[in-house]
């Protein structure tokens, strides 16, 4: 992962910058595209999904409740 969104559901379930993710509920995850893809084939916001990590060269699992995406980025942003 390039970035994890403060108090977002990835860090609020404990995931790092740096962490890979390989797959979500056991589907492999390719690419960016086909993540967002498959998490939203899991239903509205607020499902929980199990995604597949590797950190350190340990792969774990870890438990991710979804929320509305809107509500964590950041638009409007000029850099």
């Amino acid at each position: 992962m390039r970035r994890v969104a403060s108090e977002g559901p990835a860090d609020k379930a404990g995931l790092h910058r740096g962490d890979r993710l390989n797959a979500i509920d056991g589907s492999p995850a390719h690419d960016l595209a086909g993540f967002y893809r498959a998490l939203w084939a899991r239903g509205e916001a607020g499902v929980t999904v199990k995604l597949t990590v590797s950190r350190g060269g340990e792969q774990r699992d870890i438990d991710v409740q979804t929320a509305d995406r809107y509500r964590y980025l950041k638009l409007n942003t000029t850099y």
